[in-house]
């Protein structure tokens, strides 16, 4: 529910105890002519608006030398994911898996 418009300047907080936010309005002592959006009094849970979700998963393409596509590897919390080039399908191992191949069967890096 949106609170009334406040006659007065900018509060920085809602006109009324149960109203959450107001509308934005005109700062009447803002001369760059900004609009002041009232936020919720101590205690008082705001009216939440639309967001993205973080992101779950890094996707990475992997391409040869000539710039051709080899396919792609999903990283997520819970494993990598392998998907050949032009497949729908994806295999995946657990992080323990990976982590115990890579160390019996990868080539120490640098950074």
């Amino acid at each position: 529910m949106f609170a009334e418009r406040a006659t007065s300047g900018c509060t920085g907080r809602a006109p009324g105890a149960a109203e959450a936010h107001a509308l934005p309005e005109r700062d009447e002592g803002n001369k760059k002519g900004t609009t002041c959006v009232a936020l919720p009094r101590k205690g008082e849970r705001a009216v939440s608006v639309n967001s993205f979700a973080s992101r779950k998963f890094e996707d990475f393409q992997i391409l040869d030398s000539n710039g051709a596509s080899v396919g792609k590897i999903r990283v997520k919390p819970s494993g990598v994911l392998w998907a050949p080039r032009g497949s729908h399908t994806w295999f995946g191992v657990d992080l323990k898996t990976f982590g115990d191949f890579m160390e019996k069967n990868g080539k120490k890096q640098r950074k």
